[in-house]
């Protein structure tokens, strides 16, 4: 959400300020935005996934997750 909550609030701005557009082209981000949550949910949460496993989060070792003391 932050990655494409940036990319759609910088491209909305930047196209209403330099070409005045209407509502019908405002109305054009709000697919933007679905799309591009769509296409990078996966990556993001493989690198989400992926940093838990390089941290060694608990889960990954095919044992209990009890705190070990």
């Amino acid at each position: 959400m932050v990655i494409v909550g940036h990319l759609v609030v910088g491209g909305f701005l930047s196209t209403e300020t330099l070409f005045k557009s209407s509502l019908r082209s405002t109305s054009q981000w709000a697919p933007a935005a679905i799309l591009l949550g769509l296409i990078l949910l996966q990556w993001v949460k493989g690198a989400v996934i992926g940093m838990q496993w390089a941290l060694e989060v608990h889960g990954f070792g095919g044992r209990d997750d009890a705190m070990e003391a």
